[in-house]
């Protein structure tokens, strides 16, 4: 199997022909040709669309190919969608980090279940933390919304780091302005209570989210085809 011109193992191969007899509809695979994204997945009117770096390589590049499909079957499957009301690029970026707050805990378990090593995206994520920590939080002091962007990456981070890692980086962030850090761990608390295994579980958590940061002005839920707003459903 060659995927984007890139040959897959034979492991990789039959986990994704299992995937495929799982997903609701076929897969068209596109590349990216810029940014700094890995990879995304759109549900089509016909298809699942998956957009894949070309950027990685080999291992990496599989997990990051799997872990796209993963979320292939969560649509598969109804689990709620976030999506912003607001037309703005930094509003659309903190969209996509809420999402995969949420969505991609279970996606990484199932990896993890595999045997795919994601130590490849943590690091990086890790290294964005910490470069940001390294300019004293300048990009962010008086940027009430991208604090609140840092502080849904950081409880992603926190809920997928080992202890170590997560201490080191709370320490870091200790100077941060004072929500940031805070808005991450009330974040973390609430996703480990309410569990995200489930459809029913991911929507509790991403309206947990929204409460948190204070920010239903800006996205919405969709799941079991009703919309909530500002904890209205339409």
């Amino acid at each position: 199997m060659e995927i984007l011109g890139r040959k897959i193992s034979g492991k990789t191969e039959r986990i994704i022909n299992e995937i495929y007899s799982n997903l609701k509809k076929p897969v068209e695979f596109r590349s990216i040709e810029a940014g700094n994204a890995f990879g995304s997945i759109i549900d089509n009117t016909d298809t699942f669309i998956v957009h894949l770096s070309l950027r990685l390589n080999g291992d990496v590049f599989e997990t990051n190919l799997l872990h796209e499909l993963f979320h292939g079957i969560q649509m598969t499957n109804s689990y709620p969608e976030i999506g912003n009301i607001v037309n703005d690029q930094f509003v659309a970026m903190l969209c996509s980090s809420l999402s995969s707050l949420v969505l991609d805990l279970e996606v990484q378990e199932r990896l993890t279940e595999h045997g795919y090593d994601s130590s490849y995206f943590f690091n990086y994520r890790n290294r964005v933390l910490k470069e940001l920590a390294n300019k004293n939080f300048a990009p962010i002091i008086n940027d009430e919304l991208n604090q609140k962007y840092v502080s849904t990456n950081l409880a992603l981070f926190f809920l997928t780091a080992s202890e170590t890692q997560s201490k080191f980086i709370k320490h870091l962030y200790q100077n941060a302005p004072i929500n940031t850090l805070n808005g991450a761990l009330k974040i973390v608390d609430a996703i480990k209570k309410i569990g995200y295994d489930s459809p029913a579980k991911c929507f509790n958590c991403f309206m947990g989210v929204l409460d948190t940061l204070d920010i239903w002005n800006f996205y919405g839920i969709l799941y079991n085809g009703k919309s909530y707003s500002r904890l209205k459903s339409s």
